[in-house]
């Protein structure tokens, strides 16, 4: 304890000196807090004065479609014994309430202000007690229409000595520095973010917003509240396996392969993806397409 007290001491004071002398965010008004979810709007400060940060905010987007996409979001877990394991972010109990609340945080934020999110997933472990594990983040859309979530925790185990304590609360800036090492596994239609120096940022999702409704399942219903027969913490939504083989639930229509494969382009022209990420991401289309032996018309 005494260890990590240290290490946090130094971070603090760089926090404190990049308040008041660089760039920092500031909550300005919460959305919602509960138990397991707190979404919240915070506003930029540039050397202690209001900045406009540029996002595309106020921002309709549909909770269902964020919802889809949010369940598709998972992480690679390796196993000692066995293949690895893909987890979502998000607890599947967890991802209608937290969804609603961001996609309403994006239409009440201004152009200076993202959404701060953050939920609490308890997950068992064998031989264990179940432990509170955070994932974190903020989401924010550009002027081009696109959604950006940015992580700096995911499932991250938190909790201190003390039940109910976390070091890392109300850290740092996910845009800037990530606090978990993580592989997502991500949709399709979904890319990392790269820098203008050409850098991946790992835990960084960016996702044409037009390409969001393709994250929806057939005749799913609206997302309200939680379902009361959700899926446990552990399972693995089936949905979240684009790479495999599709089954019926799974395959794309040739209107929505199409739309997917403009959103590619898209991302591939803004510098978004490598040519090596955009021809797996086409390649992972053509599986999904209805009648998957011909090519989507382009």
């Amino acid at each position: 304890m005494r260890t990590r007290m240290c290490m946090c001491i130094p971070a603090a004071l760089a926090v404190l000196l990049c308040g008041c002398f660089g760039t920092s965010w500031r909550r300005s008004v919460g959305v919602l807090k509960d138990m397991n979810t707190e979404v919240e709007l915070e506003r930029m400060f540039e050397a202690g004065a209001p900045k406009d940060a540029g996002f595309a905010h106020p921002a309709d987007i549909p909770t269902e479609h964020l919802a889809a996409f949010v369940r598709l979001l998972t992480y690679a877990q390796p196993k000692l014994i066995g293949e690895t394991e893909y987890v979502p972010l998000v607890a599947e109990p967890h991802v209608a309430k937290l969804s609603v609340a961001i996609a309403e945080g994006l239409a009440r934020a201004g152009p200076a202000e993202r959404v701060r999110f953050s939920v609490v997933n308890t997950r068992f472990q064998l031989g264990f007690l179940p432990k509170p594990r955070t994932t974190r983040g903020v989401a924010f859309l550009k002027p081009q229409g696109t959604l950006n979530l940015a992580f700096d925790l995911v499932d991250e185990n938190t909790e201190t000595d003390m039940p109910g304590e976390h070091y890392l609360d109300d850290w740092g800036d996910p845009t800037r520095r990530t606090i978990t090492r993580a592989t997502l596994r991500l949709p399709e239609h979904a890319a990392r973010y790269r820098d203008g120096d050409g850098d991946v940022h790992p835990l960084w999702v960016i996702v044409p917003v037009e390409a969001l409704a393709a994250a929806v399942p057939p005749d799913a219903p609206p997302e309200t509240e939680p379902a009361p027969d959700a899926a446990g913490p552990g399972q693995m939504p089936a949905a979240a396996s684009p790479e495999g083989a599709p089954d019926a639930a799974g395959r794309l229509t040739g209107d929505e392969a199409m739309q997917l494969l403009k959103s590619l382009d898209e991302l591939k022209r803004r510098g978004m993806l490598s040519e090596e990420e955009y021809r797996a991401k086409v390649e992972a289309v053509h599986r999904r397409y209805d009648g998957a032996s011909t090519v989507p018309p382009r």
